[in-house]
């Protein structure tokens, strides 16, 4: 389904035009329903040949209501002929009716001037074509209105990208050069200072920084950045600069792509416009028999033409379901912005619908309730060596090293605010590395390394021990050839992941935690975040994964909740996959949802975004419904409204349904108005 499938772009003309419909459509009620009424008019067009000048006066008002606006008529013959009700098929035929109507009563005014029996009097074509022009030009005006409320709507996602900038400072020679944005090229080294915005999505190469990934993410809490990590375009540079090499340029950084892929989702309603597509065709139905059954009654009873055919047309003005069409991608506006307000990312319509069904989440360790990296869990320092102490000693020994626990380690350090020397004669060793540090011997590594250094003390050996029973991977350290200490490090736990799964918890889903450690360190997790022994999958591994993700989809829906891989087999097992950051960018990962903040605080929201979604629609589908049925009813048997009434009174229905799914139709999303468009805080000359 495309956009404008549904609403067309709000051009002046087009305004104008609506304005000049307007215009006319007041002289025409003068002319037609204002004469019928008794408001006085020139004697000289009471009688004689003056009704017939009177009658082509209105046609001609009514003909160029008519032109004005075609594109209701031409979107009524389109929507019958494709067998798809919209906004326009009733609207567009009860004018169609009125307007024959009015024809034919012309034929008969010139008829009976022509024969000398037509007497003095409102002239009998003056409410067919009153009714075809009220119903044109204010269905007309309503349509105009509503387009100019969603493309409002549709307007904040790409807002978003109003924080690209436009210009990037480059390396270019050993000089930084101002360029064009559009112009980077994957590999390029880019310069970003504080206050200013990322060009491109990249790495970090030299600095470190806080940087507020709002745009991509929704999140205003500044972000920590060193080299090595990962950036995003449109994100905001806050503290110091930084030197970054491009990975994503132009229209493929992540910020463009979560835009595209949410207005992908609003416009390609999937099920939930299917759904609105069933109730439309039923009301279609349903208006097309209430006033063709009105006609007969009313014909049956005596009335004349005249009379029944008013009430047929006005069935056929209130029955206009442009409420119900415009249902779904009111909805959907309203959940896409949220969506990404919350960092979450619904690549289809259905995943919006799937996840607010879903009984049970299943979270893999790994990069999703754990960050993915090595932490440490504990110290355990000495009487001699006491443990901020020994983490400085164990930092200044690591500080050289490469391995992934010798990181773990300066990472405490520096979190902690401990300070320390980088050792000196660093040697390699098998089992562990030995330097100088402090003028003193220190030596780290496995338990058989440090046994033969120093004698290893039975409380270190036994908090050792420990640790391993609880996960952690021990590394014992020596001073002078006598033990300092321990330092546990295992996977360290995301500091959202106990919050998001309580909440997750309280929508009454089950959580379950999946990963192939030993039950030990499964166990360990597990508290960590809130989960029961009962909720842990150990042990579990990539052949087995599959089959265990099949068992628990017997008892209900169920989510795969994982880092993004390129291999899509276990998120396609469960009912939904959901990703847990953008990886190497929005287009690697196969999952319908993805989490842009890269932890599982959105993983909630989702969900109860998805509810709310799904319940806005079905209470708007239902009440739209009630309410055109007994305006229905109402138009078909009472002698009001009138066909202008009953327009009038459709288009309330459709303004009243908007206005509560499009509370924020207004809202923008824009960059600080402190920074200018280059992306660059100001500065003084």
């Amino acid at each position: 389904m495309e956009q404008y499938d549904l609403i067309a772009p709000v051009t002046p003309r087009r305004s104008r035009e609506q304005i000049v419909s307007l215009c006319l459509l007041v002289p025409l009620f003068y002319l037609t329903v204002g004469h019928a009424a008794g408001l006085p008019l020139p004697a000289a067009l009471d009688q004689g040949a003056g009704m017939l000048v009177l009658a082509l006066i209105q046609l001609a008002l009514t003909l160029s209501v008519c032109w004005l606006n075609r594109a209701v008529l031409q979107n009524g013959l389109r929507e019958a002929l494709r067998l798809r009700p919209g906004r326009c098929l009733t609207p567009a035929l009860g004018a169609a009716v009125a307007l024959v109507w009015g024809l034919v009563a012309l034929v008969q005014l010139i008829a009976g001037l022509a024969g000398g029996t037509l007497a003095a009097g409102p002239a009998p074509c003056s409410i067919g074509f009153g009714s075809a022009g009220a119903i044109l030009s204010l269905t007309g005006a309503g349509i105009l209105w509503q387009d100019k409320l969603l493309g409002r709507a549709a307007e904040v996602l790409p807002r978003r990208l109003g924080c690209l900038p436009r210009t990037a400072t480059v390396a270019r020679d050993g000089k930084a050069v101002r360029v064009s944005a559009d112009t980077l090229q994957p590999g390029d080294i880019f310069l970003v200072r504080s206050g200013s915005r990322f060009p491109a999505d990249g790495v970090v190469l030299e600095g470190s920084s806080c940087v507020v990934e709002a745009p991509l993410t929704g999140e205003n809490t500044p972000v920590n950045k060193t080299v090595g990590d990962h950036v995003s375009a449109g994100t905001l540079n806050q503290t110091s600069a930084l030197a970054c090499q491009a990975e994503r340029v132009g229209d493929g950084v992540n910020l463009a792509r979560a835009v595209q892929l949410a207005q992908h989702t609003v416009w390609h309603g999937g099920s939930l416009r299917r759904t609105a597509d069933r109730y439309c065709g039923l009301l279609t139905l349903a208006v097309l028999g209430v006033a063709l059954v009105a006609l007969v009654v009313w014909l049956l009873a005596g009335q004349p033409v005249s009379a029944a055919l008013t009430r047929a047309v006005c069935v056929l003005a209130v029955g206009c379901p442009g409420a119900l069409c415009l249902a779904v991608p009111a909805v959907l506006l309203t959940a896409g912005r949220e969506g990404l307000d919350h960092g979450v990312l619904f690549y289809r319509t259905d995943a919006l619908e799937t996840i607010g069904a879903v009984n049970t989440m299943v979270l893999d360790k790994t990069g999703t309730v754990t960050t993915g990296a090595p932490g440490v869990v504990e110290v355990v320092g000495t009487r001699n060596v006491p443990a901020k102490f020994l983490l400085g000693l164990a930092a200044g020994l690591e500080a050289g090293s490469d391995d992934p626990l010798a990181k773990a380690v300066l990472r405490k350090a520096r979190a902690d605010g401990v300070r320390y020397r980088p050792a000196a004669d660093l040697q390699a060793m098998p089992g562990g590395v030995m330097g100088k540090v402090a003028g003193k011997i220190m030596a780290g590594g496995t338990e058989e390394f440090i046994r033969s250094q120093c004698d290893l003390t039975e409380d270190l050996a036994q908090a050792g021990r420990r640790l391993v029973a609880s996960g952690a991977t021990p590394l014992y350290f020596s001073l002078d050839r006598h033990a300092a200490g321990v330092i546990g490090v295992a996977d360290a736990v995301r500091p959202s992941s106990k919050d998001a799964i309580a909440a997750l918890h309280a929508l009454g889903i089950r959580v379950v935690l999946m990963t192939g450690d030993d039950p030990a360190s499964a166990a360990r997790i597990a508290g960590l975040v809130g989960l029961q022994e009962a909720d842990v999958l150990y042990g579990v591994q990539p052949d087995t994964r599959l089959a265990e993700l099949r068992s628990l989809r017997a008892m209900g829906t169920v989510a795969m909740v994982s880092e993004p891989c390129p291999d899509a087999a276990p998120l396609d097992s469960a009912d939904i996959g959901v990703a847990v950051g953008a990886g190497q960018g929005l287009d690697s990962s196969p999952a319908p949802v993805v989490l842009l903040r890269g932890d599982l605080t959105g993983l909630p929201a989702a969900v109860q975004l998805s509810r709310r979604t799904s319940d806005a629609l079905r209470r708007s589908l239902m009440w739209t419904g009630v309410w055109h049925l007994v305006c229905l009813v109402l138009a078909a048997v009472c002698p009001l409204p009138g066909p202008v009434l009953a327009t009038a009174v459709a288009g309330a229905s459709c303004a009243g349904l908007l206005s509560k799914l499009l509370p924020a139709a207004g809202a923008r999303t824009t960059p600080d108005p402190e920074e200018d468009r280059d992306g660059n805080a100001p500065e003084a000359e």
